[in-house]
C-alpha cells in the first residue's frame, strides 16, 4: 500500500511503499528541521567545511609562510627557532613577523594559530630557545602546503 507524506498543504510530498518508510522519512525531515541533521550528513558538512578552510588558508599564505610550513613538515618532531631560520632561509628576526601573518591567515580561515603551528619557549640549562612543531591541520593537509 502506497503512503503519501506531505509536509504542508500545498507543499512538497513523497510517496512511500510502506508505512515504515513514511515514518522514517518524517523522522529525518523533523530532525533536519530541528537542526539535528543525520550524523552522516553532519560529518560530510564538517569535512567539506574543513577542506574549504584549508583551501582558504593555503591561498592567502605568502611564500615566506610556505617556506616555514615546508621546514616544519620536514621536521614533524619539532625544530629550534635558529634551525627553523636556516631551514626556511629567513632571518631569525623575520620569523616573528611571518608567524604573525600566519596567525592572521589562520584566523581568517577559521583556525587558531596553534592548529597550524605549535610554538613554545624551552629551557636547556641556562639556554632559552623557541621550539616549533607543525600543528594538526598542517600535518593532516601537508600536500596543500608543500
Amino acid at each position: 500500500m502506497a503512503v503519501r507524506v506531505q509536509w504542508e498543504a500545498d507543499g512538497p510530498f513523497a510517496i512511500c511503499d510502506t508505512p515504515a518508510e513514511a515514518i522514517e522519512l518524517l523522522r529525518q525531515a523533523r530532525a533536519t528541521i530541528n537542526g539535528n541533521a543525520p550524523k552522516a550528513q553532519i560529518q560530510a558538512q564538517k569535512a567539506q567545511g574543513a577542506e574549504d578552510k584549508v583551501k582558504t588558508l593555503a591561498s592567502i599564505t605568502n611564500e615566506k609562510a610556505k617556506k616555514i610550513f615546508r621546514a616544519l613538515l620536514d621536521n614533524p618532531g619539532g625544530i629550534e627557532g635558529e634551525a627553523l631560520s636556516k631551514a626556511s632561509g629567513l632571518d631569525l628576526t623575520g620569523i616573528g613577523g611571518v608567524l604573525g601573518s600566519i596567525s592572521k591567515a589562520a584566523a581568517k580561515s577559521g583556525f587558531t594559530a596553534a592548529q597550524i603551528i605549535q610554538a613554545e619557549t624551552r629551557m636547556d640549562g641556562t639556554r632559552r630557545f623557541r621550539w616549533f612543531e607543525p600543528g594538526k591541520v598542517l600535518l593532516e593537509h601537508r600536500n596543500r602546503f608543500l
